[in-house]
């Protein structure tokens, strides 16, 4: 029993230990993308709001756009550095 207990536990550890570095990787780049994503958002939507000929709707949708565009691709890579295999989504 104290043996079964031990080995249970050991291997636990081992899980951890291997994905631990994935998850934390992950989280950054979550994080990251969230964050320039953002910033990347925010100054397009000053360049287009200089430039007179563009719609206000039309601004707000390309900057929603470019915004979502770049989440989907951080989500992708997440996705990639957990052994996902992306090529079909990318496709």
């Amino acid at each position: 029993m104290e043996k079964e207990v031990f080995s249970l536990a050991n291997q636990l550890m081992l899980l951890v230990t291997d994905y631990a570095l994935d998850v934390i990787g992950a989280l950054l780049l979550l994080v990251g993308g969230w964050i320039v994503a953002g910033w990347i958002q925010k100054h397009t939507g000053k360049v287009l709001q200089r430039v007179d000929r563009i719609d206000a709707t039309l601004s707000s949708f390309v900057t929603n756009l470019v915004r979502y565009a770049i989440l989907i691709l951080v989500i992708i890579a997440v996705l990639a550095q957990f052994g996902v295999q992306t090529t079909s989504i990318i496709a």
